[in-house]
């Protein structure tokens, strides 16, 4: 080994990876070039004593970008600074540039070296400059001295076992050495490393750091002992024993950590293990001098109420090497000796595994981002094994999290190595051993979206997209293989999977949410904008769906079928709306050129339109429209002649499925397209007789609904009148609670016209006096306090033509529920109640749920403060989850009001941790309980106009509630919004 001369004057910047060295300021003064040193401020409170004891030392100042604070790998790990980090790179240019010049002389002093020659020698010079830069002068160390560090012997909870105190010696030792290159965050490409197996005298194995022929770390290996031997450290320092040193080489933000806190808390565990533990000794040979740190423990007796203990105490001894001994012992060389019972096998099993300087990467197998290199994804178990199989083809990389080649904790994708070592990933915890849950999934999103090896990441997602597709079996180096395998018939998503990366669904479903698209898009490469759609949809019995489906295949839309086992969070089963709308895009752009029958059919239809009061309603007709559907308060229907028939059709639809379509309007157009259009065929001046016999026969209705007996003038009455009057029929006054009737399929007469807030509050109060009355008969017969309000019977009256409420639902059962999911009680079906009794129901889910529960309150009383009288129909309002049918948002059973959250979940992605809700989903919840009581005050109506009007009335009722909320609190800052929050407390239920 070459000498190095430390009393040579020349100022050297740290090249070291973190170099962690003393951090004593016991450097004699020397002198430097000007601007590359200033003096070490020492604190101002032992300012004195510390200039007796050890002179001001003078260090090279960090750039101001380094000094910016930042967290990292506990106290001890992490990275250089800018400035040192690139020190290799100047080095590598300066040699080149030296050598290119001297290579028109013969005589230069100077050889060609090689591109690996060049990165052992900035190796090399940057070692030798982490010698001087943390060079003191070491008589300044007593010869003999205790120095007791004040921690308490004790064994601790997360550091059992030997792999804690190895993982803080050995990260010491590489980060002195930058083993690592911080630029990889693999082994430094000047090194390599050679292992030997199963020496003598007991020796499990030998591993040498090499570069070129000299061993910068040797580790030798036995049962019970365990030497770690490394050049280029100058003793340390005493103060480095001090709790809370500070260490200069930890003040930047690029710090790998010196000999700080963790060294001494190895100590502590190691010492805590009772008669397992021998020694443990720290050896420096440097400037003729030979220095031994042990480490021992000193009782302390029992004093007051403090118990007798054992401290942690290191015993220093410093010694000047004879004049004959000096030539045979290296310079500036440490020694960590270890003596532990089974520590040596500890040391092979479970350090080597998990410290990535000892691995050699397949980079054909890895997922690695093509910026930094240290950023990677790979399956364990295809890494070759460790030092090519010299012990044992099975001792490979660990699964695991790696933060700056340390293992930290286990991987949360099974048997994977997820290995990160620039600072997007933190670790987090007193103890080390854990990261932050978003840290790491941003960090395997910044290798997913700069993955080097986008073909193999393809590959190992393809089966996300069902079994289809899961036919194609990763081998072992990332390639595709031709033999396929059985598919799944169970449908299991991913956990069944060829691929290694989605053996853990939970984990990554995050990732899919949040990078739906680029992982649609770019990785799975589906086309953008494609429709999602399964046999449910392309084999639907709906007239509708059937045809859109159809429609858009034919027209050359990107429908992509979903295949079983098709990962649910990308590949989403479009709705009806959404077909809807992908139609009427289509279908607007092939009406921009129009003639012929469509115009014409426009035209008529506008004026009939227009005397129902849907002057803004348009009618599309397009000869690829089977079925005839609403949008956005616009018709399309297919192209046909103009008949009696078609006019009748289309005016039905507008009934039942525009708003605002005036009912009187309504009667009086068909009342007058039957009395004047024939059957068959007809034009658009018999559609203008049509319109103006309507007006007619709306004036009609108007006048027979007058009663003409009263009179608002003040005038004399006529007496012309008057006998016409008594000489005319008896007619019958119709403005009463229902003034104009109609017979339903019960022959009980059905309202038609429009109620006031007055009638709709005697419903309320007829409904809560029948149930009244049906709850006493019920008490005293079976002790029931809940009646039914619609018999089942009644269910048959659904006047709401195809848009029927009776839709499929499973067999809910009723359990109680933690604080998690609201408390409680929750109807459920039998798979949703099975996952809550085995737990089955992430944290996720079960907030998402018991938020939902909180809206639905919400709404409840947005619904009660609006029309206070529906406050017992509120109390039948039950929280269920139907996670077999999302189709339902709520159902009425005739006696209660179950509310499905299952169809509400995609409307809630999370969980609001400060208790605001979006208004739209209250607002959506408020719609719907209304919907359903509108029901239990219209039993007979099913979904026609009765109904209709009813549930209206309320929503008007609860909007003025609202509009005068919000008048009342808009100068007062600190109120809350009117339609968010209610000052009522929602009453507790079972």
């Amino acid at each position: 080994m070459s000498v190095y001369n430390l009393e040579d004057d020349i100022t050297i910047t740290d090249l070291t990876r973190g170099i962690s060295a003393s951090t004593s300021p016991m450097a004699p003064l020397r002198k430097s070039k000007p601007n590359e040193v200033i003096d070490l401020l020492m604190d101002s409170s032992d300012d004195e004593e510390k200039k007796e004891e050890y002179p001001a030392r003078k260090v090279s100042r960090p750039s101001r970008n380094c000094r910016r604070d930042r967290q990292t790998y506990g106290k001890e790990v992490g990275c250089v600074t800018e400035k040192e980090d690139n020190l290799e790179k100047d080095i590598l240019k300066k040699d080149s540039e030296e050598q290119k010049s001297s290579s028109a002389f013969s005589d230069t002093k100077f050889e060609k070296l090689s591109a690996d020659g060049r990165k052992i020698e900035a190796y090399l010079r940057a070692r030798r400059s982490g010698v001087k830069k943390r060079s003191f002068d070491l008589n300044r160390i007593p010869k003999s001295e205790v120095i007791p560090t004040g921690r308490t012997i004790k064994r601790m909870n997360a550091w059992t076992g030997h792999w804690p105190a190895l993982r803080e010696f050995m990260q010491n030792t590489i980060d002195h050495l930058g083993l690592l290159d911080s630029r990889t965050g693999r082994r430094h490409e000047a090194l390599h490393l050679d292992v030997e197996a199963a020496g003598c005298g007991g020796q499990l194995a030998t591993f040498r750091f090499m570069c070129k022929e000299e061993s910068v770390c040797t580790i030798e290996v036995f049962r019970d002992e365990l030497i770690i031997e490394q050049l280029y450290t100058f003793p340390i320092a005493p103060r480095a024993l001090d709790t809370g040193v500070p260490d200069m080489d930890k003040s930047t933000e690029a710090s790998a950590g010196g000999f700080g806190d963790g060294f001494k808390t190895a100590a502590v565990a190691l010492l805590a293990l009772g008669k397992d533990f021998e020694s443990l000794e720290w050896k420096f040979d440097a400037q003729g001098q030979h220095i031994t740190w042990s480490f021992e423990g000193a009782c302390r007796a029992a004093v007051g109420r403090f118990a007798k203990c054992s401290v942690l105490q290191v015993r220093i001894d410093r010694m000047e090497k004879s004049t004959g001994e000096e030539s045979d012992v290296k310079e500036n060389v440490m020694q960590q000796l270890i003596k532990v019972k089974g520590i040596g096998k500890s040391f092979i099993e479970k350090t080597v595994p998990r410290l990535i300087v000892f691995w050699d990467l397949d980079d054909s197998a890895l997922i690695a981002s093509r910026k930094t290199g240290g950023d990677f994804i790979a399956k364990a178990s295809v890494q070759p094994p460790i030092a090519k199989g010299a012990l044992g083809s099975n001792l490979k990389p660990e699964s695991g999290v790696y933060v700056r080649g340390i293992w930290v904790r286990t991987s949360k994708i099974t048997g994977t190595l997820m290995c990160f070592f620039g600072k997007r990933l933190e670790v987090t915890g007193r103890d080390r051993n854990e990261v932050e849950d978003d840290q790491l999934l941003s960090c395997v999103v910044y290798v997913f979206r700069h993955c080097s090896n986008m073909s193999y990441l393809q590959h190992l997602m393809k089966p996300l997209r069902g079994i289809a597709h899961d036919n194609v079996t990763i081998t072992d180096s990332g390639n595709s293989s031709s033999s396929s395998r059985k598919a799944d018939t169970r449908g299991t998503r991913c956990k069944s999977s060829s691929s290694w990366l989605l053996v853990s669904p939970r984990f990554l479903n995050r990732i899919f949410e949040e990078q739906k698209d680029f992982i649609l898009y770019d990785v799975l490469n589906v086309p953008p904008g494609s429709i999602f759609v399964s046999s449910k949809t392309t084999k639907s019995a709906d007239p509708f769906i059937k045809w859109a489906s159809a429609f858009l295949k034919n027209r050359g839309a990107p429908i992509e079928p979903i295949e079983t086992g098709a990962n649910r969070y990308l590949f989403q089963e479009v709705n009806e709306l959404e077909l809807t709308e992908k139609c009427v895009e289509m279908l607007k752009a092939d009406t921009k050129e129009k003639g012929g029958d469509s115009e014409m059919l426009s035209v008529a239809f506008k004026k009939l339109f227009a005397f129902m009061g849907l002057g803004r309603a348009r009618v599309y007709f397009s000869p690829h429209i089977s079925v005839a559907f609403v949008h956005d308060r616009n018709i399309y229907v297919p192209v046909a002649a103009l008949t009696r028939e078609l006019i009748v059709k289309v005016l039905n639809v507008c009934q039942c499925h525009l708003d605002r379509v005036d009912n009187e309007s309504f009667s009086s157009l068909m009342q007058a397209i039957f009395e004047t259009l024939s059957p068959g065929e007809t034009n658009i001046d018999s559609i203008g007789k049509a319109v103006k016999r309507a007006k007619d026969v709306h004036k009609e209705n108007t006048n027979f609904m007058v009663n003409p007996s009263t009179s608002t003038g003040t005038s004399k009455p006529n007496k012309s009148a008057s006998k016409k009057k008594m000489s005319s029929p008896h007619v019958e006054d119709l403005t009463d609670d229902f003034a104009i009737c109609d017979k339903g399929n019960d022959g009980r007469k059905k309202r038609l016209s429009s109620t006031s807030a007055a009638e709709l509050q005697q419903q309320i109060e007829r409904i809560n006096r029948s149930i009244r009355d049906k709850g006493e008969k019920l008490k005293n017969r079976n002790g029931t306090d809940l009646p039914p309000i619609i018999s089942e019977a009644d269910f048959g009256c659904d006047d709401s033509g195809h848009d029927s409420c009776l839709r499929p639902s499973s067999s809910l059962q009723n359990i109680s529920v933690g604080f998690s999911l609201g408390g409680g009680a929750l109807l459920c079906d039998q798979n949703a109640a099975d996952a809550i009794k085995n737990g089955k129901w992430s944290t996720q889910i079960k907030a998402r749920i018991a938020s939902l529960r909180n809206v639905l309150g919400e709404a409840t009383d947005i619904v009660r403060k609006g029309i206070p009288s529906l406050d017992s129909l509120l109390e039948r309002i039950r929280p269920g989850y139907d996670s077999s049918n999302d189709t339902y948002e709520a159902f009425c059973d005739g006696t209660q009001i179950i509310v499905n959250l299952h169809a509400y979940m995609p409307k809630l992605r999370c969980a609001s941790p400060s208790g605001s809700h979006p208004q739209t989903l209250v607002h959506d919840f408020v719609i719907m309980i209304t919907h359903e009581l509108a029901h239990f005050l219209e039993p007979r109506a099913g979904h026609g106009p009765v109904w209709r009007d009813t549930h209206m009335k309320m929503i008007i009722e609860i909007m003025v509630m609202m509009s005068a909320n919000n008048s009342n609190h808009t100068n007062t800052s600190d109120s809350s919004r009117a339609y968010g929050t209610s000052s009522n407390k929602r009453p507790k239920r079972s």
